[in-house]
């Protein structure tokens, strides 16, 4: 998926360009608007999915009685589409072609399944029998931006933006794995005593740095458009992570069950995170008769929001099922962090905007 955002904000730039390109070709005409003064508003939703490099976060290694290699299996869990919201509310300053805007932009994912774990190959119990992950991303983000219009032949119009974003990103991963109860016989020595692995790893980015944007309007007429925008910002801020991973279960037929805790925490001070942006889409804008030039449009398109860096992952963590006849057991362990991964949110968009 990183590459794919990459790919989608290249696009959207390009797009940007080649409508500025094609409209300078159809006429010289490039101007400065002069704005009467106004509010702007902008209101919509989104569905997303998210995506990250790290959702990989659990290994199954099964060692056969028969002395053949061990079998291991990983565990993916992907995100899930779902709704987010976006509002912006500026002004045009009256006898400019300047504005300045707020806008705010916000996700929480939730998703979850359940997996039963066997192994077919040697068709020996398997100590860990059912597991429950979940997966979810939360975004919040503010920007705050100055912007130069720029009126390019009739029917292009394009504007310039820098500013500043604030952006809070949270990951958080649920790994819940049970094993036999005790009223289950099968082939357990000692089927009193239930596996269990339980695991949690929570990753918060918060950081605040500068933006520059482009966005482009090419009309067709009658109201109906094209549009297309790209942005850029470099945040620099805290990553902090925590998690905690707890197994419990027995060593060996008829020993008390064994319960180990590890936990992990760690504060990663300025965390440099690049955050991509990109949009393309049709709208239709109703223009009102009067002498403010009110506007109120509709906006249909696909938007890609990258994060590069901006979450901590782990290698997976790993349950071991020896599946001697005479041993239940599972070993959970926390491997060394494997370093920052990428974030990516990514889907549909429809926009409410206006001008008055």
């Amino acid at each position: 998926m990183k590459q794919t955002s990459k790919q989608l904000f290249i696009y959207s730039l390009s797009a940007v360009a080649l409508l500025s390109a094609s409209a300078g070709s159809a006429s010289q005409d490039v101007s400065v608007p002069t704005f009467e003064g106004g509010l702007t508003a902008d209101i919509g939703t989104f569905y997303a999915v998210p995506s990250a490099n790290d959702t990989t976060f659990l290994s199954i290694t099964t060692s056969p009685d028969n002395g053949d290699t061990d079998i291991t299996t990983f565990q993916n869990l992907s995100g899930e589409y779902d709704w987010g919201f976006e509002a912006a509310l500026g002004y045009l300053i009256e006898d400019t072609a300047n504005g300045i805007e707020l806008s705010y932009r916000g996700i929480n994912t939730d998703a979850s399944t359940h997996r039963d774990v066997t192994d077919d190959t040697t068709n020996i119990s398997n100590p860990i029998e059912t597991i429950n992950e979940s997966l979810k991303f939360e975004l919040n983000s503010l920007d705050l931006m100055l912007s130069q219009y720029i009126n390019i032949g009739q029917f292009m119009q394009l504007r310039l933006s820098a500013g500043a974003s604030y952006v809070r990103l949270d990951q958080t991963q649920d790994l819940l794995g049970k094993g036999p109860s005790s009223t289950d016989t099968r082939q357990m020595a000692d089927p009193a005593i239930e596996e269990l692995i339980d695991f949690t790893e929570k990753s918060n980015f918060k950081g605040f740095g500068p933006r520059l944007g482009m966005d482009a309007r090419y009309g067709f007429g009658q109201g109906f458009g094209i549009v297309a925008g790209a942005s850029l910002a470099y945040l620099l801020g805290d990553l902090e992570l925590t998690s905690d991973l707890v197994t419990s279960g027995a060593l060996s037929a008829g020993l008390k069950a064994d319960t180990t805790s590890q936990q992990f925490n760690e504060d990663f001070d300025n965390q440099a995170v690049t955050n991509l942006r990109g949009n393309i889409g049709l709208d239709y804008v109703y223009f009102f008769e009067n002498e403010a030039g009110s506007t109120l449009g509709l906006e249909l398109g696909y938007l890609v929001d990258y994060y590069a860096d901006a979450a901590y992952g782990f290698n997976q963590v790993q349950v071991r099922n020896l599946s001697s006849k005479n041993t239940a057991n599972i070993g959970g362990t926390q491997s060394a962090s494997i370093g920052t991964t990428s974030i990516t949110f990514s889907g549909p968009y429809l926009n409410l905007k206006g001008v008055f």
